[in-house]
């Protein structure tokens, strides 16, 4: 590491007064045409830096970076001859100066003797690639018409044949360069991402278990498949449908294919049921383009630069810089590379973040290098049509309704039918035969709906009797509308996961306090914090909560994160606008929205006021500053539940007068605690912005004076305390 470092420091200390101004914008057609000055400071600081790295990475583990570094240096050798045009002497040392930046990003993380066979192999073949520039060279300097070619304009081709090559071969020393790890999650802003990251929480990537079943979708993922290789075309491809047309799974299939072919990548999945996590869609974007040999530099260089804690950046703002500016660097690097980003269920953005980032779009995809591509994927949205129809896109319908899946939908459900008959052993009294004929029927109900063949998957099995619950369906007439033909699956889950709801009233107020929790929920709870906001204390309560909500498997998801803890989130979307609408739920299965919001509103005020106090991870003195208390130690004392009170509680208020004296109470009594949970997580900024949030709420209200004054209090007594807590 440290032979590394010393390069590094040597590039840092030297002269920026050399770099290119076209590099600024590497979208500039033609570079501006360099000065004297800068043309002797760029070629003799190369030559300088190629004297000092060649006898330190002499000492490289990793075969073939001397033999590299000895090839750039002929072929310098070979280019200094040509004093006449110094035009294309420049070009060529910044062209070098590059590739030698992009050894030593790959090589730099290595210790002494940890370089992996991967780095090995693709150092070894630039090796072998830069030889056979420096021969082919090398032969046309013996033959003199080298030197001829590069001072005659009319044959300036030579010389692009030559940036080409070189081109080329940092080309495929990237490409093939997929870090296992990104950037250091350090230089991520956002706290409450870098908590999400430690814990294994959701990030917004793709999942696995989300992806397109074998031989399915083809004739969507082939076209979409055109446009990322095309050289041509627009830099957007918009795959739009309605809800449960299976639009997520193909991005989840996109996301995979490029991970599984290392190609240059980014993604991000928005989640209806989590705000926060949508907040940072940009961070997080540019967090996964860290994970590219070759821009984890960059982006870490962008992210130290907008570290300014005076400095909220909008997100344009943050697309802006976090984004487009190291892909337009990158594109400098490697001009060829096709870099995609995948941003799925932009629909499902919370109404108050989607405007911000549908602005970021629009600004930021002009701005772009031609080889960067973004895919989008949503539901038809008026706003997000608006928002595109001002850029070139390639647009791909998802086509719905029977006979129109090109028998995917069949094909789905004839797999799981029978994964389910040989999980539950009824293969003899339901052969293969009967399977086909009920899932050619079944697959015409489904409408093209995916989400609906899914959602009756999950309703089928660990069922004793799975085909009762088929012939049921099968009764059942299919409704007119796609929407109503969900609504009928939704309803048919419900009363077979919960038979006796409508009887049994203890049974229905469970119901409606867990799932209404869930739907209310600003992000996805553990079933833990889930009972601890319902004051499930006892075994008995927390057994009935978790029964109930493995019985509502087929609607919600329970899934496993780091150290053991289970994750509870809503299945699809559809279910919430399903589950929260008057009309189409039946009234023992509604969950009116904004009262769920304002009770979990309530119960994370009475958290707060039982769980917060002074020296909350009894540290024994107010000595320690945050940076000496682990992490560990801060959430082993304020736990998922408590973190996520202290997150949310004011944006459960909503005008609710009970929410609005909780909140006076709780600030009067319990500001100060307030404030040092929040510092001890880093999430004082966050604080200060709820505080804000809340005091415009409430300046919105018809409530009294003294009730702005304390929150106003509050605010005044954050903002002085940000430098000391932290």
């Amino acid at each position: 590491m440290f032979l590394f470092n010393v390069y590094y420091t040597h590039r840092l200390l030297k002269p920026q007064a050399s770099t290119p101004s076209h590099l600024d914008n590497p979208l500039e057609c033609r570079p501006k045409t360099p000065t004297r000055k800068q043309r002797n400071e760029v070629y003799n600081g190369l030559k300088t830096s190629l004297e000092l790295i060649s006898s330190v990475f002499k000492m490289s583990p990793v075969p073939g970076v001397e033999g590299i570094i000895t090839t750039v240096k002929g072929i310098m050798d070979i280019v200094e001859g040509a004093k006449h045009n110094k035009q294309a002497c420049y070009d060529i040392c910044i062209k070098i100066n590059k590739l030698i930046d992009v050894v030593h990003a790959e090589l730099k993380d290595h210790d002494d003797t940890d370089a992996d066979k991967g780095t090995v192999t693709r150092v070894g073949s630039l090796e072998s690639s830069l030889v056979d520039v420096s021969r082919k060279l090398s032969d046309l300097a013996q033959e003199n018409a080298f030197r001829r070619a590069i001072n005659r304009v009319a044959d300036a081709d030579l010389i692009q044949d030559l940036n080409k090559e070189v081109d080329e071969c940092i080309n495929t020393f990237m490409l093939g360069a997929q870090l296992s790890t990104g950037m250091d999650v350090k230089y991520l802003r956002d706290e409450a991402v870098r908590t999400r990251i430690a814990e294994g929480l959701d990030t917004g990537g793709w999942r696995s278990d989300r992806r397109c079943l074998p031989g399915t979708r083809t004739r969507y993922i082939n076209r979409i498949w055109e446009w990322v290789r095309s050289s041509e075309g627009p830099a957007l491809c918009w795959l739009n449908g309605v809800a449960g047309s299976g639009k997520s799974c193909i991005s989840h299939e996109l996301a995979a294919t490029l991970h599984a072919k290392r190609r240059p990548y980014s993604s991000f999945f928005f989640r209806h049921d989590d705000e926060p996590l949508a907040s940072s869609a940009v961070r997080l974007l540019a967090y996964g383009l860290s994970f590219v040999s070759g821009l984890r530099e960059l982006v870490i260089q962008a992210m130290e630069q907008s570290t300014d804690s005076r400095v909220n950046l909008t997100m344009e703002e943050q697309f802006a810089a976090l984004v487009v500016a190291p892909l337009q660097e990158f594109a400098s690097l490697c001009p060829t590379a096709t870099v995609v980003l995948v941003i799925d269920g932009v629909d499902e953005c919370p109404d108050n973040i989607r405007p911000s980032f549908l602005a970021a779009i629009r600004s930021g995809v002009p701005l772009l290098p031609s080889a960067v591509k973004i895919f989008l994927a949503s539901r038809p949205r008026g706003d997000v049509r608006g928002c595109l129809s001002a850029l070139p896109s390639l647009e791909v319908t998802l086509a719905v309704g029977a006979g129109r899946d090109d028998g995917d939908i069949e094909r789905f459900l004839q797999r799981e039918l029978e994964r389910i008959s040989k999980a539950a052993g009824l293969e003899k009294t339901w052969p293969a035969s009967q399977i086909e004929k009920d899932a050619n029927a079944l697959a015409s109900k489904a409408g093209g709906l995916f989400q609906w063949s899914r959602l009756l998957s999950s309703l089928l099995s660990n069922r004793v009797r799975p085909q009762e619950v088929v012939s049921r369906i099968l009764a059942v007439e299919t409704p007119s509308t796609l929407e109503v033909n969900l609504d009928v699956l939704y309803t048919e889950a419900l009363k077979t996961a919960l038979p006796t709801a409508a009887d049994d009233r203890d049974l229905g107020a469970l119901y409606r306090q867990v799932v209404g929790t869930v739907v209310a929920a600003k992000q996805p709870l553990t079933v833990a914090a889930l009972c601890t906001l319902l004051k499930a204390t006892d075994e008995g309560a927390k057994g009935a909560i978790q029964a109930l909500l493995q019985n509502l498997g087929c609607v919600l998801i329970l899934h496993r994160i780091r150290g053991g803890a289970v994750l509870v989130r809503i299945g699809h979307p559809s279910f919430h606008d399903y589950v929260t609408s008057r009309e189409r739920c039946p009234s023992i299965w509604f969950i009116d929205p904004d009262k769920a919001s304002a009770e979990l509103g309530a119960r994370c005020f009475a958290l707060m006021a039982k769980a917060l106090r002074r020296d909350i991870c009894r540290l024994g003195g107010p000595s320690a500053t945050n940076k000496d208390v682990p992490s560990a130690t801060v959430y082993q004392f304020i736990d998922f539940g408590l973190r996520y009170a202290c997150n949310h509680a004011f944006t459960h208020i909503a005008g609710d007068t009970g929410n609005i004296r909780r909140l006076e109470a709780f600030l009067a009594e319990k500001l100060l605690e307030w404030l040092e949970a929040m510092s001890l997580m880093r999430l004082l900024d966050a604080a200060i912005e709820l505080l804000r949030h809340a005091l415009a709420d409430l300046n919105q209200q018809s409530i009294s004076t003294s009730s702005i004054e304390i929150v106003q209090d509050g605010y005044s007594v954050c903002r002085p305390l940000r430098e000391p807590f932290e």
